[in-house]
């Protein structure tokens, strides 16, 4: 019985070596299959939201070849550190994820999935930055600039404060909300941050000014906004209010011009139907859309681009409508942009004017 169990131990032992020769002489194989070849080519696809790209394939290189001081084609595969390569871009801005592999053909395939600016922000400084869903903060870019919310009079300083960070998440949840949000989208063309605990909106239809206090209880208080809109604004007109407050719980507060000018129920009835196409037109538009192109390839030698790469671009998801720059009809002042280039006119206030009360809706039972 002992001799049986000893021979079995040892063909046990003996499987276990065949099966650990045989890895080991894979192993070497790959490495001197490795050894033996280079990279023949780079394909690189960009993935992000919408038709247009932030970065492109020169930008990847540009950054793969400052990080490396080598080029890419040629090199040996061994000799390529494909996770150090991946991080050296996602330590770039304006890229979230980056995946690198070789395939059987020895073809260097380079995904990269861009960051997306939901609002620009202004400092009192007067520098300007973008921030993603994630509050990141990202460089402007040279080549372009991207149509989303501003966002006015946010701290300045390089390093963010403790408070500033609190205030610079509140800014990204309300831009979240109007880009989600097909009429507020088309309606809000500026944020503007009072003080670290009140914000204001400018619109882009309408001579008044939102209030909305903190960026919290948002889809309470925009659904107050829309029913004041939709039962008040449209009888008395968009001009017939100077400030609109909802930051009070279950009321709209909205303080009356000292003078206000007839109501053209006309054009009035057209000023809504345009809103409220604009907010139609953004929905119909997020559809799903598929562009793959390949296009040009790249030469990886000194300057950046010649004919042995491909870049494949793949959009994923539909982007919501930025606001357009919708020309005001019920006043002549200019669409808004920046909150210090708008001058809201404050009639001269008499005892009449004094006395007029506010407009309060509360909610109904």
């Amino acid at each position: 019985m002992s001799r049986r169990i000893s021979i079995t131990k040892v063909l046990i032992v003996l499987v276990w070596v065949a099966i650990g020769s045989g890895l080991l002489t894979l192993l070497v194989a790959a490495n001197r299959k490795e050894q033996n070849h280079l990279c023949k080519d780079v394909s690189i696809k960009i993935k992000g939201v919408g038709e247009s790209f932030y970065i492109d394939k020169g930008d990847i290189i540009t950054i793969l070849k400052n990080g490396s001081e080598k080029k890419l084609v040629g090199q040996p595969l061994n000799k390529m550190n494909l996770a150090g390569m991946e991080k050296l871009l996602e330590r770039s801005s304006w890229i979230a994820d980056a995946e690198i592999y070789f395939d059987s053909q020895d073809v260097l395939h380079i995904t990269a999935i861009e960051r997306q600016p939901i609002a620009r922000v202004f400092t009192k400084a007067g520098t300007s930055f973008y921030i993603d869903s994630t509050a990141t903060r990202l460089p402007l870019l040279q080549k372009m600039s991207v149509r989303v919310p501003v966002v006015t009079n946010f701290p300045a300083g390089k390093k963010l404060k403790k408070q500033d960070s609190v205030l610079l998440k509140e800014v990204k949840d309300l831009a979240l909300f109007v880009n989600g949000n097909n009429f507020w989208n088309a309606q809000v063309a500026q944020i503007d941050i009072v003080d670290k605990k009140n914000i204001e909106l400018i619109p882009t239809i309408g001579n008044h000014i939102i209030r909305i206090g903190a960026a919290e209880n948002l889809q309470e208080k925009f659904d107050r906004l829309f029913v004041f809109y939709k039962k008040v604004l449209s009888k008395t007109g968009f001009d017939h209010y100077s400030i609109i407050d909802v930051q009070y719980k279950d009321q709209v507060v909205a303080t009356q011009r000292g003078t206000v000018s007839k109501v053209d129920a006309q054009q009035l009835q057209k000023n809504i139907a345009e809103l409220m196409k604009k907010a139609q037109q953004a929905q119909e538009a997020q559809q799903p859309m598929d562009i793959d192109s390949t296009t040009n390839t790249l030469n990886d030698t000194q300057g950046g681009t010649n004919n042995n790469a491909q870049q494949e671009r793949t959009i994923e998801k539909p982007a919501n409508l930025k606001p357009s720059n919708t020309t005001k009809t019920t006043t002549t002042e200019p669409s808004p942009t920046l909150r210090k280039n708008v001058t809201k006119p404050t009639p001269k206030k008499t005892t009449k004017d004094l006395k007029k009360p506010k407009a309060v809706m509360r909610k109904s039972n």
